[in-house]
């Protein structure tokens, strides 16, 4: 059986069935999917220029909406993480090859940090558990790690370094990691990883510690989200090292969209091609060319 394939039957009624999903986190992944498609100049036979498409995906993790102060139904912030999982976990190549590697890896981080917020929700709802009622808490986190793994070489910055937080809080707390095989395998290899990094001494215990003693000093987030100048000496200049000791979600969004969004905003429908747009808008977004069975001419042939 396939942690991919979701027939739509109760769970009760697959009491075997090692995988689910709640009705509303489905309903979630297929709304982001479908606004994906909308995104997709393939679909709609454009031609545009090659990373048109994962812009567009980019686009929809907005994820603002999956944690809120004010949301206090832990189901319904559970069944986003459950959407946002199930859709990070399909088409990732759509991301690899865009020009701005730089976002990914920060967009990774803010996801991340969604992720260990609802954990910490889960946690003080007495939930984050091997019984829990929410019963596929392994299932889904095991969907994101196999996420973050895939972006693991464009995470210079330790972007990606909440993973060893997750797998550290799984055994905190006996929750075991239930979804495909090779999600057990990434789990495996990010624990052995973060035992090496604090043998060494230069691991994510260390900067733990650090952060305690010096607890009035500005969260290395804040600088973490900034880009580095584009310049020639772009090479020479040394990112801020992401620890994970602290994480605020409300916070670290700010920084995000202050920085990598667009208008002062992200999410939008700005590569939704099924938008109509004014002649004006079109005219400045020359990223719209569409198709033709008809054999292009040179430039300046006549009709």
């Amino acid at each position: 059986m396939s942690p991919r394939c979701v027939c739509m039957r109760y769970a009760d009624a697959n009491p075997d069935h090692p995988f689910c999903v709640t009705k509303k986190g489905e309903d979630l992944y297929r709304a982001w999917r479908i606004e994906q498609f909308k995104r997709n100049a393939e679909v709609f036979d454009v031609r545009t220029y090659n990373d048109y498409t994962g812009y567009g995906t980019g686009e929809l993790c907005a994820f603002d909406e999956v944690i809120s102060t004010e949301e206090k139904d832990i189901w319904m912030i559970w069944a986003h993480i459950e959407g946002m999982a199930r859709f990070l976990s399909q088409d990732n190549d759509r991301w690899y090859h865009i020009d701005d590697s730089e976002t990914n890896s920060k967009r990774v981080m803010l996801i991340g940090t969604a992720i260990l917020t609802a954990i910490d929700r889960l946690i003080d709802s007495g939930l984050f558990v091997n019984d829990s009622e929410i019963r596929n808490i392994g299932f889904v986190l095991g969907l994101l790690l196999e996420f973050a793994t895939e972006f693991e070489g464009t995470c210079p910055a330790n972007e990606d370094g909440w993973r060893i937080v997750v797998i550290r809080k799984l055994g905190q707390h006996g929750v075991k990691i239930r979804a495909t095989k090779r999600s057990e395998l990434v789990a495996e290899s990010v624990s052995s990883d973060a035992i090496e990094e604090k043998e060494d001494g230069d691991g994510d215990g260390d900067r733990e510690e650090k952060d305690i003693e010096l607890p009035n000093r500005l969260p290395d987030f804040v600088e973490a989200y900034k880009p580095l100048p584009y310049s020639p000496e772009y090479t020479n200049i040394d990112p801020v090292i992401r620890s994970w000791a602290v994480w605020d979600w409300k916070q670290e969004l700010q920084e995000y969209t202050k920085h990598h969004g667009i208008g002062g905003k992200i999410g939008g429908d700005h590569y939704d091609l099924t938008v109509n747009r004014s002649d004006d808008e079109s005219a400045s977004d020359d990223w719209i060319e569409e198709s033709s069975d008809e054999e292009e001419k040179p430039v300046g042939m006549p009709d």
